[in-house]
């Protein structure tokens, strides 16, 4: 079991991380109208799949490095670092905090870069360092994701490894100044901070949206180290049948 997905999944489950939730989920509505295809692979964990509540794609799969069960999504069981997925197959790719957990991110990116179509387009959503939500993660004593044992990266940052990958930043938005905290009282009162945020320090948001399109010439594909892959039947991406193991 991945520790660190599992402490991040408990905390979405929790007040805060209900919040953090639910306005990703809102803030996503825009980014869905750009998005073409049937297919969408989710690199997350069970409690994020509200996310995808609002995504037009009929071809819903969660990757997970945990063991999930899910009556409503295809779940596939795989480290985020070697996806199990037939290359230029997956029409968009949603990782949710996944760049924050992953042992080697960038690694992450480019096992992204070989699933995603052509003109395929990947949306990330991040914590941003310099902000409330950053100060909180420098100070706090909590043991556990997201505060411990994982690493938030700037906007700039992760859109510098998309240019290395030959992607295009097509959409950016920049969300939430509140002050982060477990009172749900509390937190509406802090509620102008908002506003005031978006129109005085817009790049010390908590949390970031890009939207990136693969562009028709990609990076060399990585060679996976899976046994076997699923593959692509009429639009729709079939996990294997049996349990993938890496070597």
């Amino acid at each position: 079991m991945n520790q660190k997905i599992q402490e991040f999944k408990e905390w979405l489950s929790k007040p805060f991380g209900q919040t953090i939730l639910q306005e990703e989920k809102n803030h996503l509505k825009p980014f869905w109208k750009r998005v073409l295809g049937t297919s969408i692979v989710l690199l997350g964990n069970l409690g994020q799949k509200d996310l995808l509540t609002d995504c037009p794609s009929t071809h819903k799969i969660l990757i997970s490095p945990n063991r999930e069960k899910s009556k409503t999504l295809k779940v596939i069981h795989a480290e985020f670092e070697l996806l199990p997925i037939e290359p230029d197959t997956v029409d968009t790719i949603l990782l949710p905090h996944a760049l924050e957990l992953a042992q080697d991110p960038y690694q992450v990116l480019r096992a992204m870069e070989v699933a995603l179509r052509p003109d395929g387009h990947v949306i990330i959503i991040g914590f941003n360092p310099i902000s409330l939500i950053g100060l909180k993660k420098i100070i706090t004593f909590n043991s556990g994701a997201p505060w411990s044992g994982t690493k938030f990266r700037c906007a700039w940052r992760v859109k510098d490894w998309l240019h290395l990958l030959n992607f295009e930043v097509i959409k950016q938005r920049r969300f939430f100044y509140r002050i982060p905290m477990t009172s749900g009282e509390l937190y509406n009162r802090f509620h102008f901070l908002d506003k005031i945020g978006r129109l005085i320090f817009p790049f010390f948001s908590g949390v970031y949206i890009i939207m990136a399109k693969k562009n028709i010439f990609s990076m060399t594909p990585v060679k996976s180290k899976w046994h076997r892959l699923p593959t692509v039947v009429n639009g729709s991406i079939q996990p294997v049948r049996n349990e993938v193991r890496s070597e």
